[in-house]
């Protein structure tokens, strides 16, 4: 039941050089069940929640309390987190924030393509399991997003042609994809989306 894969830049203090980059996956209504734990799935006792989009995020996590600085990223004080929210929670989070989420649906990808990159991404996130330290500079969201990318069959050739020196600042990574013709016309800002 999905449709499209959405490229998302959020936008943070100081918004000239500093973002974060993510993918959101869109289905057809009720395209997802999202039960809270494997139980409740087997036992058929607690109802699922439907939605529609997913937000897929690579993020630097720290201790209980921890507030991201780009200076600590170079200083191995995060690890590296493969993580997925609803499309509510990412909402609500930006707008606490007061960011802002540029949004472009990435094109050149089939459906097959869109499956690949869940599968992808949940290995990595399972594989991982906290154990690589995030850099600000190397392992960052941004090319960590593209090493994803580049993992799905069907895009491989195509994205092992980018310099992931590049795709470093996540301020210049749509920029990058545009030239790729990846990306389609830019959409509303995420936070004028109704919840």
């Amino acid at each position: 039941k999905l449709t499209k894969m959405i490229f998302q830049r959020e936008r943070f203090a100081p918004k000239w050089i500093a973002a974060h980059t993510e993918i959101r996956l869109h289905f057809q209504p009720n395209g997802v069940r999202w039960f809270p734990n494997l139980e409740s799935l087997r036992s058929g006792t607690v109802q699922p929640v439907e939605m529609r989009d997913l937000v897929f995020s690579i993020e630097a996590i720290g201790v209980l309390g921890y507030h991201y600085n780009l200076i600590d990223g170079q200083r191995d004080h995060y690890a590296l987190a493969y993580r997925v929210y609803s499309m509510k929670d990412k909402q609500l989070s930006v707008k606490a924030e007061g960011n802002n989420i540029d949004q472009w649906p990435m094109t050149n990808f089939t459906h097959e393509d869109l499956i690949n990159y869940i599968r992808v991404f949940t290995q990595k996130a399972t594989r991982l399991k906290l154990s690589e330290l995030y850099n600000t500079l190397r392992v960052n969201c941004t090319n960590e997003l593209f090493r994803t990318l580049m993992e799905v069959p069907h895009h491989e050739k195509d994205f092992n042609g980018v310099e992931l020196d590049l795709v470093t600042l996540p301020i210049i990574s749509p920029k990058i994809l545009k030239l790729r013709h990846d990306l389609g016309k830019q959409m509303k800002d995420l936070t004028q989306e109704t919840l």
